[in-house]
């Protein structure tokens, strides 16, 4: 399939809400299609998506397709959908076809206002998507023969009740709503900017903030669907204080032990949020990869990996774990609410199972989970700790939420 175009279609219900599909992208995946949108509406809305296909420069649509999975049908208003369609299986041999496909949708359910929230309707936020997480009892940290392992990942024992957790990373888009309503100015913008990554060292540049890419410049309003950086983790608390505000709900960062029991997928034992295989295709994430290696000179990547981007993709471009989370390895490095100390699993395991922790109780540093599109294999692991101050900010950083039933 050599010539392929996408379009995006902009669609307005009949009601007085109105819902917008934007970003339409694409990638070819041997014989199918993967098509990614975003689907815009008020909160509460569902809408239901079809795909359709043109060969004829658009002046005739034909479907809706039917060999297609994913996010068609009855759809809930988010950031980084994908539809998987079988165009071989449905149309044929494609290779030498030039066409257009368009995401379309309709309301099928009208968003409804809710009860003891301030303001109106439209002045609400677009609430994230969250996913449920059941509790249990998982070992965390890293046994001591794995590669990579520090010595501040001591295995230990961690009980943990229901809670949910940020089905995506926060996006440019997200943040962008929280800083028009309140006015926030970030600590990069009250500061000296933010840190950039030259391929030799990390630099802070004056002028850096949450509107600017990795390489320090203006982002573009179509890459908004990609995790917002430059963000210090007060800067992230601020976020969640006033989405708690806004929704009457309680948004939080995630503790450390949330945070590694939803990457493991409910606690399994796997090295990354994918498993413990190396990455493969998008069964995998946007971690340090042979582009990363191309661009920076003697990068340790994941060998004989590349997933398409030297820095940060729009979220949900990787399959997700089991527990239905999208980039926990890799893309970005994200913020936990707590404090980090380096004996602080030593200190648990000696005290048996630890219900629900939340950290130590003081401290000078912030922990960050993850890995990012910058980072080598052993700092991608679930297990792999790393911390800042609570007012630093970079390209490789940002965060998702939390919040308890």
């Amino acid at each position: 399939m050599k010539h392929i175009l996408a379009i995006s279609f902009l669609f307005l219900s009949l009601t007085t809400f109105s819902q917008t599909i934007e970003n339409v992208t694409f990638q070819q995946e041997g014989k199918d299609i993967i098509v990614y949108y975003d689907l815009q509406a008020e909160e509460g809305a569902k809408c239901e998506v079809s795909l359709y296909y043109s060969f004829n420069g658009g002046r005739n649509f034909y479907g809706p397709c039917e060999s297609v999975t994913g996010d068609v049908g009855d759809v809930t208003p988010a950031y980084g959908r994908q539809i998987r369609w079988s165009a071989f299986q449905e149309l044929g041999d494609l290779s030498t076809s030039s066409f257009m496909v368009r995401v379309r949708g309709r309301y099928t359910a009208a968003p409804k206002p809710k009860e003891g929230v301030s303001g109106t309707l439209k002045d609400l936020p677009w609430t994230p998507e969250m996913v449920l997480i059941k509790g249990g009892t998982f070992t965390m940290g890293s046994p001591e023969r794995e590669e990579g392992r520090d010595s501040d990942e001591t295995q230990h024992q961690v009980a943990l009740s229901d809670y949910y957790i940020g089905k995506y990373e926060v996006t440019v888009a997200d943040f962008q709503k929280f800083i028009a309503d309140t006015g926030h100015q970030t600590d990069a913008e009250k500061g000296d900017g933010s840190y950039i990554w030259d391929g030799g060292d990390w630099n802070k540049k004056s002028g850096i903030n949450w509107r600017h890419d990795e390489e320090g410049k203006l982002r573009p309003k179509n890459e908004y669907n990609r995790p917002v950086i430059h963000v210090s983790w007060n800067d992230a608390q601020a976020y969640c204080q006033w989405l708690s505000r806004k929704t009457g709900k309680t948004y939080t960062l995630p503790t450390e032990a949330q945070w590694e029991y939803a990457a493991r997928s409910r606690g399994q034992a796997v090295k990354y949020a994918w498993g413990n295989q190396a990455p493969n295709g998008q069964k995998g994430g946007n971690v340090a990869d042979q582009a990363a290696k191309k661009k920076f000179t003697g990068a340790t990547v994941f060998d004989d990996y590349e997933d398409g981007y030297v820095y940060a993709s729009p979220i949900g471009r990787f399959l997700p774990n089991d527990s239905g989370l999208y980039d926990m390895t890799g893309n970005v490095y994200e913020w936990c609410q707590d404090w980090y100390v380096s004996d602080y699993y030593t200190t648990c395991k000696r005290e048996g199972t630890v219900q629900d922790p939340t950290g130590p109780v003081s401290g000078d540093r912030r922990v960050i989970r993850g890995g990012s599109w910058y980072n080598a294999p052993q700092h991608c692991r679930v297990a792999h700790r790393d911390y800042y101050s609570p007012s630093l900010r970079s390209s490789h950083i940002g965060f998702r939420l939390s919040r308890h039933p």
